[in-house]
């Protein structure tokens, strides 16, 4: 009788035994995966993180908006000195013009 005892338990035992290997299997197996997904993860962080890096360093270099409309304010500055300029330069061409053909005519 305790042979049969003995040949039960040990069935149940190794059923048990069996389960729990399943189990166990199952579980490492789904670690590896996601492991190499958290890897693939990591790498793609990684990288664009670098690219991150790379950019705001580059942005660094270009002005801000302050900047940018203190250069507005000043190219339309500049633009109408331009005009004043253009505006003087061609009085200063007919001006020119009237002393050359005055000139001119003396000479006739």
């Amino acid at each position: 009788m305790m042979l049969d005892e003995f040949k039960t338990w040990v069935g149940t035992i190794g059923g048990g035994l069996g389960a729990v290997s399943v189990v166990y299997t199952w579980l490492t197996s789904r670690s590896a995966t996601n492991a190499a997904e958290l890897q693939k993860h990591s790498e793609l962080l990684t990288e664009t993180t670098r690219r991150v890096d790379a950019i705001e360093g580059e942005m660094r270099h270009l002005p801000d908006k302050d900047t940018v409309h203190k250069m507005e304010l000043a190219m339309a500055e500049i633009r109408g000195e331009l005009g004043q300029m253009s505006a003087s330069a061609q009085a200063t061409q007919r001006t020119v013009q009237r002393i050359e053909a005055h000139l001119l005519d003396k000479e006739k």
